[in-house]
């Protein structure tokens, strides 16, 4: 379990500690975003840009707004108004473990969309964020402009938590670039964690290693793009392989990158993300 905190920036949850409440104040801040709260199970989403095409970013586990430093401002000059939620149990957003599943996540973002943004979106979700915006394809087509899927699999195996100990490596790797982007100095996942306790990281591995929508994937309509980088170590190579069951569905693969593609590989990644819409425009 050590390892895992160490890989993904989890926290131990002390004994009678209760999951992260919010705050008043609504927590650290990201400016310039701006933070509006809603009912659970998302409970916090950030704002940037006032106008443009609406835009979400959905994060990996464990991980806030800062995963998609290198995104946010070159979609901003693209004029994109962007959103990104901040997971339950993240940061000081409340956990309901009763009332936790992807697909009350999947139905939150419907629901922000529909209330909040009045309309639908581009959605681009990494690891995590894949399978949440995955299943809002699914669930709630009327709301998903485009899909891109980053570092994700239409289904996890049993093994999923211990791969995801291997990341460390990864970010060992990459030490140099991600000390560039934020600083040198402490464990580099820590640089976009959100701090989630392990009791709470074990309920998103048990929902991880149950989502399977591999039979599902031929009923995406709308547009979509993967990308995955051949390094990576937390996927399985045969169970990508399964986006092909979505109509029309392109893969890009980035060699010498693995699970943190919009980091490590930001400038062609970004490129990858932008060509891609502008085909569909």
């Amino acid at each position: 379990m050590a390892g895992l905190a160490a890989a993904i920036g989890g926290r131990p949850l002390e004994s009678g500690q209760k999951p992260p409440a919010r705050s008043d104040t609504g927590g650290t801040t990201a400016p310039p975003a701006q933070r509006a709260r809603r009912t659970p199970p998302l409970t916090r989403w950030s704002h940037y840009g006032d106008t443009g095409r609406p835009t979400l970013l959905l994060p990996p586990l464990n991980c806030d707004e800062r995963a998609w430093t290198q995104q946010i401002p070159a979609l901003l000059r693209e004029g994109r108004a962007i959103h990104v939620p901040e997971y339950p149990g993240h940061g000081d957003v409340p956990f309901d473990e009763e009332g936790f599943s992807f697909e009350a996540l999947a139905d939150e973002v419907a629901g922000f969309l529909r209330d909040t943004v009045g309309g639908p979106a581009d959605l681009v979700g990494w690891s995590l964020g894949g399978c949440v915006a995955t299943l809002t394809a699914l669930r709630h087509p009327e709301h998903v402009a485009s899909l891109t899927l980053v570092s994700c699999a239409p289904r996890y195996g049993e093994d999923a938590f211990e791969r995801t100990l291997e990341l460390r490596e990864e970010l060992r790797v990459h030490g140099g670039l991600l000390e560039a982007v934020f600083g040198e100095g402490g464990n580099p996942a820590e640089k976009f964690g959100a701090n989630a306790s392990m009791d709470i990281l074990r309920c998103y591995y048990t929902a991880l290693t149950a989502f399977d929508v591999v039979e599902r994937l031929p009923d995406i309509t709308a547009d979509c793009l993967v990308v995955r980088g051949l390094d990576d170590c937390v996927l399985d190579t045969e169970a990508v392989a399964q986006y092909s069951k979505i109509p029309g569905a392109r893969v890009i693969e980035f060699t010498d990158h693995g699970h943190y593609v919009p980091l490590t590989a930001a400038r062609d990644f970004n490129e990858t993300l932008t060509a891609f819409w502008a085909e569909r425009a």
